[in-house]
């Protein structure tokens, strides 16, 4: 929402949608990507109101 007080998701897991709706009680979004596309430790970052240091190493790797 506007005020970055919470947080909802819509994803499709192959046989249907579901939301997500995640109110932050503690305060409000720190950090908001700039693209849509977010892999999965970006998205645990902003469920969880993490604030990574700018230039933190990913800790995922992608895999060919």
């Amino acid at each position: 929402n506007k005020t970055k007080t919470s947080l909802r998701i819509l994803a499709y897991d192959g046989q249907g949608f579901w939301m997500c709706h995640k109110r932050l009680s503690r305060g409000r979004i720190g950090q908001w990507p700039k693209s849509c596309r977010i892999d999965a430790f970006e998205l645990q970052s902003l469920i969880w109101n993490f604030q990574p240091p700018e230039g933190s190493i990913k800790f995922f790797k992608k895999l060919s």
